[in-house]
């Protein structure tokens, strides 16, 4: 017993419902870009900046603070070819971010092999820099209730991605 769908029988040639107007093509729109594929915003700039600001994570760890860095969006819960947003990211030196002995040059693997530490290990310990941060410029009386609600913006989505992992 042969199955098909019942508009496709076989030998009957595929009709429109409606046929279609005669004349010019249709003209196309202008092609837009996703909501995701544009930068960051002011306050994700300045939160990136804080992190970058802190020096590369895993030098730190190493016994080598105040590395300067650049921003490495995990790649947790994202397919291939894919980018995290920007509150999911770790500060790193450009060796350890892109170098032969960094994450992009190791690949996640043997990165975790090679220094006994995963991605949400360093994005715990960045999160407990900027969080000491932020104490040490309460307790100079340089934190703005403008800065408190950035920070909680800025966090939101960090504190639950870290908050998840340990529980």
């Amino acid at each position: 017993m042969t199955l098909w769908n019942s508009t496709l029988k076989p030998g009957k040639p595929l009709q429109r419902k409606t046929p279609m107007k005669a004349g010019k093509p249709m003209a196309r729109g202008r092609m837009r870009r996703s909501a995701k594929s544009h930068g960051p915003t002011a306050t994700e700039h300045r939160f990136l900046d804080a992190i970058a600001a802190q020096g590369c994570i895993l030098c730190r760890r190493l016994g080598y603070p105040g590395t300067p860095a650049e921003i490495h969006h995990l790649r947790a819960g994202m397919g291939a070819g894919q980018r995290n947003d920007n509150q999911t990211v770790i500060p790193l030196c450009p060796e350890h971010h892109r170098g032969s002995t960094g994450y992009h040059g190791l690949g996640r693997r043997a990165f975790e092999r090679a220094y006994g530490v995963t991605e949400m290990d360093l994005l715990r310990e960045a999160w407990e820099v900027l969080d000491a941060g932020r104490a040490d410029r309460i307790g100079r009386n340089n934190w703005s209730t403008a800065d408190e609600l950035e920070y909680h913006q800025a966090i939101q989505p960090l504190a639950r991605i870290v908050h998840s992992e340990t529980a």
